[in-house]
């Protein structure tokens, strides 16, 4: 692994945000404004990460997830705080037509041969895919669509109550103006849940000209939708409450935090109007941010992490393409999905020690999942080309 460099942004506004779906009709190419009025801050001057580094540096109990279960090909959906680890079960060889999905819940990787196969609910009219999941002490929740395209979206939310057995529908998608299913939201997960709560980002529209994407909660037992935050997407969920990427009506873009029982702060706010940011996560303790920045003839990706200090700027090797960021407890995670200039599949940085570790062996394999001190990546086993029965998870905990 080539160097990569680590910039401490004090008092800086960095990234931006491209909510799809907030105006029909509005620029995508988005700034925003600093939080305080500051005099210029100092050149922030690039240091080494090192290189070479593995997350096996910094990991215990590394267990690769079993290949199949259920006679189907394994994959993470979402780790739990406790080292749960729920799967989306595949078909075993690759279809053209969609297949129903599948989820079982193991109580850590190194257990799957008791996990649990989780009933779906009511029978479908038609397959439909698992688009997002999450799980809690009491709760697994998942959404589901029968959509393969990139332009509709008619979800719908589900939660299995682990101690009764049982599961129930809890919100889905609604249709816009003209009855129609709503697009996709911007966003790395359908669903995020704690503290018996679940947050969504969900598309509203009344016209063409006139909608918009909002953050909505309830609670996992008795789910009564209500907006949390206001044109925002890339919802996470805490026991205090929820964060989120906000654009006000001034094209502006923050990361705002609503407490479940206060009002709404502005946690950071973000300028670059030539970036688009391609992801976020949050814990209690730290946020991140990937972004991109694309100029004429080259562009560049970048990670802005926060422990409640000023942020840390991670950047790329020129090529690379980050997203899909990941947050746990002492380290932030995010993947490379550009699929040519690294062999690996992201990166995961502590908190603690400030270093950058590679994650996975194989360009493309970029899904990651976190919780707590728990982290899983995808390695591939095979030679050449990448061989989807070859490619298995690995769910370990981090040491620091």
């Amino acid at each position: 692994m080539e160097v990569m460099s680590v910039r401490i942004i004090s008092g800086a506004v960095l990234g931006a945000l491209a909510l799809a779906g907030c105006s029909a009709g509005s620029d995508p190419s988005l700034s925003a404004r600093p939080v305080e009025s500051q005099s210029s801050p100092p050149a922030a001057q690039p240091t080494s990460t090192g290189s070479g580094l593995s997350v096996a540096d910094v990991t215990h109990r590394r267990t690769p997830l079993a290949a199949h279960l259920f006679g189907r090909r394994t994959s993470v959906a979402t780790l739990g705080q406790r080292g749960e680890v729920v799967i989306s079960l595949l078909a075993t060889k690759p279809s053209l037509e969609l297949e129903q999905g599948r989820l079982a819940l193991a109580s850590s990787a190194d257990r799957t041969g008791n996990a649990l196969l989780i009933p779906m609910g009511p029978r479908r009219e038609e397959a439909q895919q698992v688009a997002g999941a999450a799980v809690t002490p009491q709760h697994v929740v998942w959404m589901e669509t029968p959509s393969t395209s990139l332009d509709e979206d008619p979800w719908i939310l589900y939660g299995f109550d682990r101690r009764r057995g049982v599961t129930s529908e809890l919100a889905r998608a609604a249709g816009l103006w003209d009855r129609t299913p709503p697009p996709p939201v911007p966003g790395h997960t359908g669903v995020v849940a704690a503290g018996g709560r679940i947050a969504w980002a969900q598309v509203h529209g009344r016209s063409r000209s006139d909608f918009r994407v909002d953050v909505l909660t309830c609670r996992i037992d008795r789910c009564v939708p209500k907006t949390a935050v206001r044109n925002a997407a890339y919802p996470q969920i805490t026991s205090r409450g929820i964060y989120a990427v906000r654009r006000d009506k001034g094209a502006h873009e923050a990361i705002v935090f609503r407490p479940h029982v206060a009002s709404q702060r502005t946690v950071y706010e973000l300028s670059d109007p030539e970036a688009v940011t391609t992801g976020f996560a949050a814990t209690d303790e730290s946020w991140i941010v990937t972004k991109r920045l694309d100029r004429a003839g080259s562009s560049e990706s970048s990670a802005l992490i926060s422990a409640g200090g000023d942020p840390v700027e991670v950047t790329g090797r020129p090529g690379e393409n980050f997203g899909y960021p990941v947050a746990g407890s002492g380290f932030v995670a995010w993947a490379e999905g550009s699929g040519v200039t690294s062999e690996l599949g992201g990166y995961v940085y502590s908190l603690s020690s400030g270093q950058v570790y590679e994650a996975g062996n194989r360009m493309g394999l970029y899904g990651l999942e976190a919780a707590g001190a728990h982290l899983a990546w995808q390695m591939d086993r095979t030679r050449g080309a990448a061989d989807l029965a070859g490619i298995r998870w690995v769910v370990a905990e981090i040491d620091e």
